[in-house]
This record gives structure tokens, sequence and C-alpha cells, in this order.
């Protein structure tokens, strides 16, 4: 059987055949380092994240080093996942969701790429407005999406900060969402499972903490309890839970996170390995 090869390169490397341990095969797949600022990254610092990736989805042969302006991933088979799987950058942050946004509508006043405004004191998803009963385990005060949003486009993901407030799409009961700055991100993420729930909902990935994880966690959902908080993987909110609705009083999570949203158990399993790898220093195209 021929030795499967996965090349990574600069756009400064030669692209060509590579010879495996074995024998000389094609490779399975070349990505590139876009210009700009990131090209500056050595391709080396990728190398453990991509090991991890693969050994988390499996593939505990694959064999990662860097040969000139390429990252060669060696290993028998095929790779356990699409090429949109390894350049995803897996950077996980928690944020809280101002307000709901409606769909983008082109206004001729308004600059679709301009500072976005605050959100309406009528429109602010904070507890007071949500009103949420426990009793319910729902908001007992319909917030509708603030509608001064309609005319700014969403945050493209290139362009996706962490430290900034932000309009991304997150479908459900509003079309976008406003996020504030990060309070945390997914660094400190100890083990992440995927698991199909017994009543056969869609699959969610199940996160346990560090112990410095477990206590900013407990930090930031309590400030946002009652309150909805966006789980924001590279400018995409995976899903954005209402925090505790059906209780009285914040109590901690124990160091566990649950993700949900609309996985399977492929893509399950590929979020618990972005998870579990972290994010990738030097960002990648195919």
């Amino acid at each position: 059987m021929r030795a499967r090869v996965l090349v990574l390169t600069s756009t400064l490397g030669i692209v060509g055949v590579v010879a495996s341990a074995c024998t000389s095969t094609p490779p399975v797949a070349v990505f590139h380092v876009p210009p700009g600022p990131s090209r500056l990254i050595p391709l080396a610092e990728d190398v453990p994240v991509l090991t991890a990736r693969l050994h988390a989805l499996g593939d505990n042969g694959a064999n990662v080093v860097v040969q000139g302006n390429t990252v060669v991933v060696g290993g028998g088979g095929r790779l356990p996942a699409p090429k949109s799987f390894f350049v995803r950058t897996g950077h996980l942050t928690f944020r809280p969701v101002l307000c709901g946004a409606p769909a983008y509508v082109a206004s001729p006043t308004v600059a679709a790429t301009g500072h976005l405004p605050s959100c309406g004191s009528d429109y602010v998803l904070s507890s007071e407005n949500l009103a949420v009963s426990p009793f319910t385990a729902n908001p007992s005060h319909d917030v509708p999406p603030d509608p001064s949003f309609a005319a700014y486009l969403s945050t493209p993901v290139s362009g996706d900060d962490s430290s900034a407030t932000e309009l991304l799409p997150v479908g459900g009961r509003y079309p976008r969402v406003v996020v504030g700055p990060a309070q945390m991100d997914g660094s400190t993420i100890r083990t992440a499972q995927p698991q199909l729930p017994q009543r056969a909902e869609p699959w969610v990935v199940y996160c346990r903490l560090t112990s410095y994880g477990a206590r900013q966690w407990d930090k930031t959902a309590q400030a946002s309890f009652h309150q909805y908080l966006a789980i924001d993987l590279d400018g995409e909110v995976l899903s954005a839970p209402l925090i505790q609705p059906n209780q009285a009083a914040f109590t901690s999570f124990e160091g566990m996170v649950q993700i949900s949203g609309t996985f399977n158990q492929m893509t399950s399993r590929q979020l618990a390995a972005l998870l579990v790898s972290g994010p990738l220093p030097a960002p990648l195209t195919p």
C-alpha cells in the first residue's frame, strides 16, 4: 500500500511530488499561507496542532514534519477529514450577546460597513428585558431584533476581532446577533468529547475545562446569567445558549461546557478535534 502524504506549503515553496518513506506519491492536499503578516509565522508552529487534529480524528499513525518550505503529513490511508478542516483556524471565544439583529437590507443612507451603533434600550438582551422565569425556562418578554442593524453587513470571517463588538450570523430566533468583546477563549479546554444525547437530538460536544478555565467559565457565565452567551468559532456563532434559564440563582458549572447546534456525528468529532488541538498559528488556504 502506498503511504498517504499531505503537503502544506508557503507561497514561497515549490509544489511538486513529495517522496514518502516507502515510495513516491502525489500530495493528497496542498495548502498555502495567505499573503500578509501571517506569512512571517513559521510553518513549524502548525506541526503540533495538525498532529493533534489528526490524532483526535483517529489517525494515530500520522507523522507531521517540516521539509524546507513545506509541512508534510505522512501516514496510511486517506485523510480523516476534508481539506476545509485543516485550514480552520479553530479560535473559540465566549462572547455576550448584546441584542438581536435582522437580516441585512441595503440602505441608500447608511454605509453598510460603517461603525456599528449601540443596541437600543428596548432591544438589549439583558436579564431585565428578557425577564426569564425559572418556572417556564423561557424569557417572559419577547425582545425583537434591533431594526437599526438591518443596514449593516455582518462582520466578515476574515475580520473577526475578539476584542471588538461585532455583528455575526446565527440563525434561529434572530438571523444575526450583536456580540461584545470575548470574555474568555478555548485555551482552557482540557478535553472535548462528542456525544449523542439519549433523546436522539443532534450531537453535542461536552468540554471539560482546566481548573483555571472552570473558574473563568463560572465568572463569565454568571455575568450572563439569564442572558444569551455566544460561542464563537472563527467568526461563526455555533450556538448562543440562554444561561441557566430554569434556575432562580446561578450555580457552578463544575468545569463543564456543552456546545450544541446542528451537529451530526462527523461534524461533532471535527469540532472536538479543533477544540482539543487549539488554534492554528499560521493560517492556511487550500
